[in-house]
């Protein structure tokens, strides 16, 4: 699979290499060829499938072992490269329905048009979801929100 043009290698990789991810209970968010000086980084983004919870290093070490041997059998990319897998991170955007699943009991930041709300995820269903601030609960419609990501929140030692 030799391939001199990398404008739609990442989506073949991705053919390729997502039933792998899968069966290892993982999916591919995203795949990316960045050039570093004249070497290229082929970088794939990770994460569990659905639900709360994140991917631990035993997992990341899993799936790095088996997108690395097919990407090696494949030989998608002339040249030197950089094979680099890992997860979106702690803070990450909220923008799909499995974002916010994702992100249930997590502290998030969501972006209103006239507000800024900053708490605990506890709730995602039905076009809607529910931030605790405060000890309050808020009930926010998914399409009035601008923008959302996990935030993390230091604790402040006493």
């Amino acid at each position: 699979m030799a391939v001199t043009t990398q404008d739609n290698l990442p989506q073949k990789l991705r053919q390729e290499l997502e039933p792998i991810a899968n069966k290892s209970g993982l999916t591919i968010l995203d795949i990316a060829l960045k050039k570093a000086g004249k070497y290229t980084r082929l970088v794939v983004t990770v994460d569990l499938e659905d639900g709360p919870g994140g991917v631990d290093s035993d997992q990341i070490g899993d799936i790095s072992r088996l997108l690395g041997a097919r990407i090696d059998e494949l030989d998608p990319i002339s040249g030197e490269y950089v094979l680099e897998i890992g997860t979106p991170g702690a803070e990450r955007e909220l923008r799909t329905d499995r974002d916010f699943r994702r992100a249930l009991t997590r502290n998030v930041e969501i972006v209103l048009e006239d507000e800024k709300l900053s708490g605990k995820l506890v709730e995602v269903n039905d076009g809607k979801i529910m931030v605790e601030t405060a000890g309050q609960p808020h009930t926010i419609e998914k399409q009035s929100i601008i923008g959302a990501r996990t935030v993390i929140v230091m604790a402040r030692g006493h």
